[in-house]
């Protein structure tokens, strides 16, 4: 049985000890003590806790909260409340006031949220942490004790939070283990390599090889590997049976010794019942999305009823090619684009599929406009590391079009590139006009007559190169914005202007002017997919 806040309050050294707030919640299992004797609000610790959850659990003794200002009190009961601290224990040295403002003991209220307070000069902190860490470093004997705090923890979360690599990350800090989750060949999906060890056997070429020796005769597999500085690491393997067609494989990876049967089927358990409450529902929805690309009416009926989503309401489709770096980890990336959307009020529906991760928006019911969306996604997702291009169509519902679309954008997703090289986000318009010279490009006949307006640029006495540079950059890469065109040249824009008029020289006409100025960029798209 897991220790909880209610037991540490039974202890002798507890005596005295008021409950203030979250009498409700004293049945939260206890992991660890740690100390919060200062909180700084400027600090990220939400960046923190993601890198490292070591507050997952913890009741956080604190000798000078009672000191903090009323602002930073409040702010640190909301982040170890929504970081899943079990409580708080604030000591009392005596030489500041005695009580907390209304304000906190409500917050702690609401927030459901122990606030425990000690009487003044009863003990110090080390005659409270020692008897506290004895009755846990017991309870954890029974070898079960993280079990409890991660699935409690992971049910307090919100869909959007909760993740399957989240559940795995935890469980590695809880049990000093290395842990993968693998598909078929032994690729990883979801890995956490524990923080407290400098070695990263996930990731390392040694490990890889030892652990996909003899896959094809043996299903259950316990070996060992030695990494380049001589440490032997110890590994066992299974397989996961769920009903997940890509998941496969679970490996748990020790340096103290051969990971017993019994700590291992904890580890798998704990995954399952993440799987079968609440993966089931992710599921659904990436099944969802997939009937929404292959356009299976029956399929996005019944899947959208049962996971109370208003088809009508979807009202965008997004496109994400990954980086070879996110192809790794998939579901990384795809967790990070819902959280965003959950936090800007839309339900999304997502799905690997290849190289891309497809994702439908469902729309709030409030009215939202959809240049402001295409311009806020195109802001959010520019700097994204893991995302090599991606493309927005923002639409009423309409299931005719996805499949035409997501084929569509894997056919000339390459040719976006080629057309547009300095753009990462497209919108629909780009992407038909890509697959029309894409197309164009195909029959030389076709290709050839339109490259004839561009003859006598390419045939120039002199210059030929510079001058088609510059127009090609003028025209599609600056949108006909001289000052751009300078910057991306290198060159002062007296240059770019002297450029440009030489062009309109040897042209005949002014290349600005309707619909000359469609036909030379139309010319210069099929160009750069030619060269």
């Amino acid at each position: 049985m897991s220790i909880t806040l209610k037991d540490l309050l039974s202890l002798p050294v507890m005596e005295g000890a008021i409950v203030r707030a979250g009498t409700l919640s004293l049945s939260n299992t206890v992991s660890g003590i740690g100390i919060v004797d200062q909180f700084d609000i400027q600090f990220n610790y939400d960046e923190l806790f993601h890198t490292s959850k070591y507050l997952l659990g913890e009741i956080l003794l604190s000798s000078y909260f009672l000191t903090f200002p009323l602002q930073v009190k409040l702010d640190c009961l909301h982040f170890l409340s929504r970081v899943g601290a079990s409580g708080t224990l604030v000591m009392n040295i005596g030489m500041f006031k005695e009580d907390f403002e209304p304000e906190v003991i409500q917050t702690a209220e609401a927030l459901d949220f122990p606030l425990i307070q000690m009487p003044s000069h009863r003990h110090s902190c080390s005659e409270l942490i020692t008897p506290i860490m004895e009755q846990i470093l017991e309870d954890r004997k029974n070898q079960n004790y993280w079990t409890n705090i991660v699935l409690e923890y992971m049910a307090s979360l919100s869909a959007q939070e909760r993740s399957l690599t989240l559940l795995v990350d935890i469980i590695s800090q809880y049990t000093h283990f290395s842990i993968g989750l693998y598909d078929k060949n032994l690729n990883l999906l979801h890995g956490a390599d524990w923080a407290g060890e400098d070695f990263k056997p996930l990731h390392d070429a040694n490990f890889t090889i030892s652990h996909g020796e003899k896959l094809s005769t043996r299903t259950s597999y316990q070996s060992a590997f030695v990494s380049k500085t001589g440490n032997r690491y110890y590994f066992t393997r299974s397989p996961i049976f769920f009903s997940d067609p890509v998941l496969r494989y679970l490996t748990v990876i020790s340096k103290q010794g051969a990971v017993n049967q019994i700590q291992f089927e904890q580890v798998m358990e704990s995954i399952r019942l993440y799987l079968c409450i609440w993966e089931k529902n992710r599921s659904d929805k990436t099944a969802l999305c997939h009937a929404l690309i292959h356009n299976e009416p029956i399929k996005i009926q019944s899947l959208a009823k049962r996971l109370s989503v208003d088809i009508k309401k979807i009202h965008a489709v997004l496109i994400f090619s990954m980086t070879n770096r996110a192809k790794k980890e998939p579901d990384l990336l795809r967790t990070k684009l819902e959280k965003h959307y959950y936090s800007q009020g839309f339900t999304p529906i997502s799905e690997v599929n290849g190289d891309c991760i497809v994702l439908f928006l469902e729309f709030p019911d409030y009215e939202i406009n959809r240049y402001d969306f295409f311009m806020e996604s195109e802001k959010a997702f520019s700097s994204y590391e893991e995302i090599e291009r991606m493309m927005i169509h923002a639409d009423y519902y309409n299931p005719g079009i996805y499949k035409d679309l997501f084929e569509e954008y894997v056919a000339y997703n390459a040719y976006l590139h080629r057309i547009l090289p300095s753009k990462k986000v497209f919108n629909l318009g780009e992407l038909h006009f890509c697959s029309e010279c894409a197309a164009i490009a195909s029959d030389k006949k076709a290709s050839d007559h339109v490259l004839t307006i561009l003859h006598p640029i390419l045939h120039a006495a002199s210059g030929a190169d510079t001058l088609l540079e510059t127009l090609e950059t003028f025209i599609i890469d600056a949108n006909g914005n001289i000052d751009k065109s300078a910057e991306m040249l290198y060159v002062h824009k007296g240059t770019v202007k002297y450029r440009l008029k030489r062009i309109n020289e040897i042209l005949g006409f002014d290349m600005r002017k309707m619909p000359e100025s469609l036909t030379i960029y139309k010319a210069l798209a099929l160009y750069r997919i030619l060269k």
